[in-house]
């Protein structure tokens, strides 16, 4: 097991007051790449954009069942994607 010192070691943060008040930087598409590419390999996890589909069947196949698990997505403008 990992102590607090090894890990700030590992990962160096420093606390400021503004500690939970300022959000995280986003993330780019890079960064989620790897993150879906990590989730696959380790835990056999496959996230994959509905747009990243190649057709229509596997496209409404897939938003299916995301609906039943997880509720119907809202819809998202331009601006905010």
């Amino acid at each position: 097991m990992k102590t607090k010192r090894m890990q700030s070691q590992e990962n160096p943060r420093i606390r400021t007051s503004l500690h939970g008040k300022v959000g995280r930087a986003s993330t780019d598409d890079e960064q989620l790449q790897a993150m879906r590419r990590a989730a696959w390999h380790k835990q056999g996890v496959a996230m994959i954009r509905v747009d990243d589909l190649p057709n229509e069947f596997d496209r409404l196949a897939v938003e299916a069942i995301a609906n039943e698990l997880f509720g119907k997505r809202e819809k998202r403008s331009d601006a905010e994607a």
